[in-house]
């Protein structure tokens, strides 16, 4: 037990080197500082004379770390090396300190040089001899909790409770907020802007520039989507105007499952009878996952429509986490015959696959099947129309694929418009002849209704619109 605590001491110590610059040579002795992001590993309860007395033939005249290990848990010195780190990561960190020492006082070993021992303590480095150090400070150190605070730079500084978090699993295609809490722990307001992200929103901050007066928090929120399979990550960065922290690198990472997508999730088609469309599902399963079957619902449908599943990709996802999540694409190549009448269809198309997990995969339809009868124009427009002054205008009405019809009726919906005749062409189509009579100055708006004896086909609506100007206006 007693070594487990020489062994944290050393690391601490070797921090201790980094953040103050010790007389002990440290460089090839760095800890990365993301070591100590748990606190409860810098909390050490204070050693029992019996575990002081076991390394008191330690040799402290070897400026190494070891020695320095021992000489700190000879005179009781791990409170001393956690109050500092603490102070310099997290003063979240003093009451616990307070609670485990009550009434007890700390300073930091700086280093050891020979039979020389460098203290920090309120008034700056202090330099005693080793022996006086040990007969005199054992147990106890040279600067108190309260006073601790004097050595705070002036300025702002950031404090974040923490700057990576893992998720877990995430479905593809949802998204996860993470709300991300710092404090300033600093003096004067700490200011805060975006410094850029992994993605579009990613970094969401309630202003451009974020004010955080001394010893107040704040929360930041990093946005995730799983946009992919396998173990994906968003990073975003946070600048700050603490000259010891300008920037905070925030980074949520999550394993995500592989399922299944479908691209594009629906299918749209507007046509005219008889045409024939093509169009193409991409299915992205697990891997070994078979299509066995595809064909569309309700049953009424799969007289215009059919399709066949063709495995066009197998290909596996760029992922760390060891889970295999390799993926497979599948083609559902789609054919819709449209029926000899206008219509609207909807329906599904489904695939069936030999895997009880991805089960069925169902794509939404909404098929539309065009009249083939068209208008030329197809709208009236009347430009220069005055009241109680009749205006004449014509429609031509013809079948897109030249079928023989006949117009079985012409209305209109105001009284303002009335129909003068229906005359045929030679090329099977139809002139039908309208007189617009306008009772009053304003817009005027309009429809002529058509019905021909085509079987299935809808009534052909033909817009009629005009400005309607006084008698003594200028066209």
């Amino acid at each position: 037990m007693v070594q487990n605590d020489r062994y944290a001491i050393v690391h601490l110590l070797m921090l201790v080197c980094v953040l103050v610059g010790g007389t002990v040579p440290c460089a090839a002795n760095s800890v990365n500082l993301a070591l100590l992001s748990d606190f409860s590993t810098l909390i050490w309860r204070p050693l029992t004379p019996t575990e002081t007395a076991d390394l008191a033939s330690v040799d402290v005249g070897d400026s190494d770390l070891d020695a320095m290990a021992g000489l700190a848990t000879k005179v009781g010195m791990p409170c001393h090396i956690a109050e500092i780190t603490l102070a310099r990561l997290a003063e979240v960190a003093r009451p616990a300190l307070a609670e485990m020492h009550p009434g007890g006082v700390f300073a930091l070993i700086v280093g050891v040089q020979g039979d020389l021992v460098q203290l920090r303590s309120e008034t700056g480095v202090v330099v005693i001899p080793l022996d006086v150090f040990a007969e005199s400070y054992t147990g106890r150190c040279l600067v108190s909790l309260g006073d601790f605070g004097d050595d705070t730079v002036p300025g702002p500084r950031v404090l974040p409770d923490s700057v990576d978090v893992e998720l877990g699993p995430v479905p593809i295609g949802q998204a996860r907020m993470v709300e991300f809490v710092l404090r300033n722990a600093g003096t004067v307001p700490l200011e805060l802007r975006s410094g850029g992200s992994s993605c579009e929103a990613c970094l969401v901050v309630l202003a451009e520039t974020l004010v955080v007066p001394p010893g107040e928090q704040t929360a930041v929120t990093v946005r995730f989507r799983a946009t992919g399979f396998g173990r994906q990550g968003t990073f975003a960065t946070l600048l700050t105007n603490d000259p010891g922290r300008k920037v905070l690198y925030y980074t949520v990472r999550a394993v995500v499952p592989a399922g299944v997508v479908v691209r594009p999730n629906d299918i749209s088609v507007a046509t005219y009878a008889g045409a024939t469309v093509e169009r193409s599902v991409l299915l992205q399963l697990p891997a070994g996952v078979q299509v066995t079957t595809s064909y569309s619902t309700p049953a009424s449908l799969q007289q215009y429509t059919a399709s066949r599943a063709t495995l066009v990709q197998a290909a596996e996802s760029a992922t760390d986490d060891g889970t295999g999540n390799n993926i497979a694409v599948w083609e559902l190549r789609w054919t819709f015959t449209a029926p000899d009448e206008a219509r609207e269809l909807r329906g599904s198309l489904v695939a069936e696959t030999d895997s009880t997990a991805v089960g069925t995969v169902s794509v939404p339809m909404h098929l539309t099947v065009l009249s083939d009868l068209e208008a030329v124009p197809k709208s009236i427009v009347v430009r220069g129309l005055q009241v109680g002054v009749p205006y004449e205008t014509a429609v031509v009405v013809r079948h897109r694929r030249a079928y023989p019809f006949d117009v079985v009726e012409v209305s209109a919906d105001r009284d303002e418009v009335t129909v003068l005749g229906v005359q045929p062409l030679n090329d099977g189509g139809y002139e039908v002849r309208v007189r617009i009579t306008a009772a009053q100055v304003g817009p005027l708006s309009a429809h002529l209704e058509l019905r021909t004896s085509l079987q299935g086909e809808p009534s052909l609506r033909v817009p009629l619109s005009a400005w309607v100007l006084a008698p003594d206006a200028e066209p």
